[in-house]
């Protein structure tokens, strides 16, 4: 069996508050997207993709004092395997990667990956 699944968020803010900065704007958009494969009752592939984009305009009354942009792509894949009645193994990869699109604060580092490579198993006896 296949089947997938997609999601997709906008969201637009505005905030108000004490201090330095207070009022910004900004503004959030999510995609995302899973495939599952199951072609047996012992095994199933599932990946996942997905993109996160943020904006942020701060101010002082109307007198603009910053902003900053962001995204953030990721991908992960994961095989189930039954070994047998009560017994799984699972493995896989999580990547995700960072990025300041643009910032006025100046940071030294502007973007950041990240891979992780997994193994579990889960037994059940008796």
């Amino acid at each position: 069996a296949l089947s997938v699944e997609g999601t997709a968020l906008r969201a637009e803010g505005e905030n108000h508050y004490d201090g330095y900065y207070n009022y910004s704007e900004t503004l959030q958009q999510v995609l995302g997207g899973k495939v599952r494969y199951t072609p047996s009752e012992r095994f199933n592939l599932t990946v996942n993709v997905g993109r996160a984009d943020n904006e942020s305009d701060n101010y002082n009354g109307s007198t603009w004092l910053g902003a900053a942009q962001t995204h953030r792509d990721s991908a992960s894949a994961q095989a189930d395997i039954g070994l047998a009645d009560g017994q799984l193994l699972s493995a896989g990869v999580d990547w995700s990667q960072d990025n300041l699109d643009g910032s006025s604060a100046g940071y030294l580092v502007d973007s950041r990956d990240n891979t992780g490579v997994f193994v579990q198993y889960q037994g059940r006896f008796g």
